[in-house]
């Protein structure tokens, strides 16, 4: 019982005490009766290639390294629950991988049936102890230049098979931005101009969303989708036409007036304070240069960092406060521009 209770990082730490304590702590058996009592708080999980991950864990304010699954060619791409997705969004990639860091079990699924050099993939973990996976990508980069568009695979664990998926839209062109599962959609950004499109699982169609980006832009820099209790939020650094910028946090609501022609609408929930964007623009060396964006909703936070940034900023929602995280162990070495943030769930329903 004192185990079932421990903080999930303190408790794996008694793994080297004895084999039997090794064991117990590896089981399924202790997975599952931690998972009935734990309270579920997610850590910030900061992926990047390379030997070690980090995570945030926001119960004990301090951060773990985690060993990366030692897969050739292959890095972290997505994560939902207590598992990661990993594949290769650089090279030829024909199969993916799933693994439960915390507990280094690992699973290779079977090559998808077209699909070469991946655009966008994106993991979702069920309810139901299943789990599905989007990928979008071409099957040759030469065919695909000459216009016939991207095409979509989905994978589904009951199955264990790849199919074909509803047709992509010819001309997208996919951001860096992860992407968010809301209700069974995925919710990701799209480039030149910047707009938002989604993949419907139920009805397996991908569709532009219905909402102009945020008014009063003058030019948006690196906007991150981000999913906080159910609530779809975009964070993006707005540049204005005196060369100053700010940090801005949109809420997509549903317009009162539904008579118009768009029905969403995205509106202004949060703004960073000078201070604090003076601070955090200086930590993370941006200059004049745009670094990219990198958001993740944890719980109650919403939480910020760029490749070059030290330290990550969160806000926390509920008591509309901003609080800096500290420096990850993995600073700088284990960045680069790969460098994605998830939430993750040490302890969850599903088991590999």
């Amino acid at each position: 019982m004192v185990l079932l209770f421990l903080p999930l990082a303190s408790a794996l730490q008694l793994k080297s005490v004895c084999k039997e304590r090794r064991e117990f702590l590896g089981s399924n058996c202790y997975y599952k009766r931690r998972s009935a009592v734990e309270q579920k708080k997610p850590w910030l999980f900061l992926c990047t290639s390379g030997k070690f991950s980090c995570a945030f864990d926001f119960s004990l304010k301090r951060w773990h390294k985690i060993l990366n699954p030692p897969l050739y060619r292959q890095r972290i791409v997505s994560a939902s629950g207590n598992l990661v997705c990993l594949g290769n969004l650089v090279a030829n990639c024909r199969a993916l991988s799933i693994c439960d860091p915390v507990r280094k079990l690992v699973t290779n699924l079977v090559p998808m049936n077209k699909i070469q050099f991946i655009h966008k993939a994106s993991l979702n973990l069920h309810k139901d102890e299943t789990y599905k996976i989007v990928v979008v990508g071409e099957n040759d980069r030469a065919v695909n230049n000459f216009g016939l568009g991207l095409v979509t695979e989905v994978y589904d664990s009951k199955t264990q098979i790849w199919r074909m998926s509803g047709e992509t839209m010819a001309e997208t062109k996919f951001g860096l931005d992860a992407g968010v599962w809301i209700n069974n959609r995925f919710y990701c950004i799209v480039e030149m101009p910047y707009g938002v499109v989604f993949f419907d699982q139920k009805r397996d169609v991908w569709e532009e969303l219905e909402a102009k980006m945020p008014t009063g832009c003058n030019d948006i820099s690196s906007p991150c989708l981000v999913e906080c209790k159910g609530r779809l939020l975009m964070v993006m650094r707005n540049i204005m036409e005196s060369g100053n910028s700010k940090f801005q946090m949109w809420e997509l609501v549903k317009k009162r007036d539904v008579s118009k022609e768009k029905e969403y609408e995205w509106v202004l929930l949060e703004e960073m304070p000078e201070h604090i964007e003076l601070e955090f623009m200086a930590s993370s060396r941006w200059g004049n240069i745009s670094q990219r964006l990198i958001c993740c909703g944890v719980g109650d936070w919403v939480c910020m960092i760029t490749q070059l940034s030290p330290s990550a900023l969160a806000f926390n929602m509920v008591r509309k406060k901003w609080e800096w995280l500290g420096k990850d162990p993995a600073f700088p070495q284990g960045r680069n521009s790969h460098l994605y943030a998830f939430p993750l769930h040490t302890i969850s329903h599903c088991q590999l």
